[in-house]
């Protein structure tokens, strides 16, 4: 667990700036125009709520982990005879 924490937070600003790029600079203007509405808006850009984009951010490392293979599980879905 504490190299899963320590992993997360070495990529985390590495896909934060990813994001940032993607989101704030490549593809704004295709997002406000088909979300329409449903975006926050500032004039004419997007304007994420911070607090709740720290919050996912924040909860991806506790939901990865329930959904990581075990040592010694078989992936394959059948089991043995």
């Amino acid at each position: 667990m504490a190299h899963d924490l320590k992993l997360f937070f070495a990529i985390l600003p590495i896909f934060l700036t990813l994001d940032y790029l993607w989101l704030g600079r490549i593809m704004p203007r295709f997002y406000l125009g088909e979300l329409g509405d449903l975006a926050r808006r500032e004039g004419d850009t997007m304007k994420p709520r911070l607090l709740a984009a720290a919050g996912v951010y924040l909860a991806l490392p506790a939901t990865a982990a329930g959904r990581r293979p075990t040592t010694g599980s078989t992936t394959s879905g059948s089991s043995p005879r």
